[in-house]
């Protein structure tokens, strides 16, 4: 997966915080190393699993998962307007103070279908 995913959906949520009347978040990449682990965890297993709450303190934690044929940067988008349409998982991302990590991983489920995992990480 391209590293520039992750800038596009900082970029992403940013642009939704500004609809909102919010500043900006800063690209965090503690926040991105840790949501590059959980995600890849999530591909490997195959399941949809928020990180155990010990790791989560004081952190707001989206996670969300796809599958289908497009690009990865559209599938990507499919998932983050989820989180948008989501009262919780937009309150996380509008109640976040400063900063934000975001990384999606993605394994082919056979032809050109692939799976998406996404975790997002706010504080």
């Amino acid at each position: 997966m391209p590293e520039d995913i992750r800038f596009y959906l900082i970029s992403l949520v940013n642009n939704f915080r500004r609809e909102n009347g919010k500043p900006p978040l800063s690209f965090d990449e503690a926040l991105c190393a840790f949501a590059k682990a959980h995600t890849e965890h999530m591909a490997n297993t195959g399941r949809l699993e928020h990180a155990p709450k010990h790791f989560r303190s004081g952190v707001g934690e989206n996670i969300n998962y796809i599958e289908g044929e497009e690009h990865p940067y559209q599938l990507a988008k499919a998932m983050f307007d989820d989180w948008v349409r989501s009262k919780t998982h937009k309150d996380i991302m509008l109640n976040a103070k400063h900063a934000a990590g975001i990384d999606v991983a993605h394994r082919g489920i056979g032809g050109n279908r692939k799976k998406l995992f996404m975790t997002g990480r706010f504080k």
